[in-house]
């Protein structure tokens, strides 16, 4: 490792010296060269072991990670045009009902609940913020219910405990034997 740092400093002083120099690429090596110190770091890699450990724990997650993150949003997904399909569903039969039988719904609510809802994208969010605790699900599910009926709200407790329950317990796994 001497001979790595007798290396770094002279690349240093060469680059001082050449400083003013015109042929930038010259230059652009030079410093190249002289990030490698970083390397010097490795070198005390060495005598942390339980740094070293902790370091290769995260990098074999990554993958696992990738992975989970990609089921979340598959799952997410899937559900998210559920809700979507069945709001404008919703949507519909209030705009063309003719005996005003969804006259006791308030409009300020209702726009509150298709803020959630409006778009596969904001469905999506809704329902991750709710499976990783970001907003409580009450909140959403009542006002689902009070709207919708019982079908839909069906549908988003069997969500949550698919979540809880089910994909929660298998990312455990996947990242436990790895």
């Amino acid at each position: 490792w001497s001979w790595f740092d007798i290396a770094i400093v002279c690349s240093g002083w060469v680059e001082f010296i050449s400083a003013s120099s015109a042929n930038l690429s010259q230059v652009r090596l030079l410093r190249i060269i002289k990030m490698l110190k970083v390397m010097r770091v490795f070198r005390v890699m060495r005598y942390l072991r339980e740094v070293r450990l902790l370091l290769n724990s995260l990098m074999g997650s990554v993958k696992p990670l990738f992975w989970t993150v990609l089921i979340i949003t598959a799952v997410n997904f899937m559900f998210g045009i559920c809700f979507v399909q069945s709001i404008a569903a919703f949507r519909h039969d209030m705009w063309t009902s003719i005996d005003n039988r969804y006259g006791h719904l308030e409009s300020e609510p209702l726009d509150t609940f298709y803020n959630s809802w409006g778009s596969v994208l904001q469905a999506m969010y809704t329902l991750f913020k709710v499976s990783t605790g970001g907003m409580n699900w009450g909140e959403v599910s009542d006002p689902m219910l009070r709207v919708m009926g019982w079908q839909t709200f069906a549908i988003f407790v069997v969500y949550i405990a698919f979540f809880l329950f089910v994909t929660t317990n298998a990312i455990t796994a996947i990242f436990v034997s790895s």
